[in-house]
């Protein structure tokens, strides 16, 4: 995606999308860089294991990090599938629960540990 945007560009609109790509990129990385080794984004939400988890994981990292960018507003988008059952229901709704539990306690004690902080 990077050499991608890095083509110079004949069309302005092109190019200025390309630019602002590249910001975004950019304020991705720094948040990572940031973020990732503070205590109340990663370590919080460690000890659960599950793609929701995960995405869960990256949000209070995000959250984590976001005085050093100067952002003062986030919209995150999470997903897990799984809920459109239409046999065995009892066995997959289960399975889908006994993940989401888990993962959300794990999100609102980072949560609980950024609030914390910032006190």
């Amino acid at each position: 995606m990077r050499r991608l945007l890095a083509v110079e560009r004949d069309n302005i609109v092109v190019a200025k999308a390309a630019e602002r790509w590249t910001r975004a990129a950019q304020r991705g990385d720094r948040a990572t860089a940031r973020s990732i080794g503070s205590a109340g984004g990663r370590r919080r939400v460690s000890g659960v294991y599950s793609g929701l988890a995960d995405q869960l994981r990256r949000v209070a990292t995000l959250i984590a990090g976001r005085n050093q960018l100067g952002v003062r507003r986030h919209l995150f988008f999470t997903a897990m599938g799984g809920y459109d059952t239409h046999a065995s229901q009892r066995g997959e709704l289960w399975s889908r629960y006994d993940e989401l539990g888990p993962a959300l306690a794990a999100f609102q004690r980072a949560l609980d540990a950024l609030a914390s902080r910032a006190r």
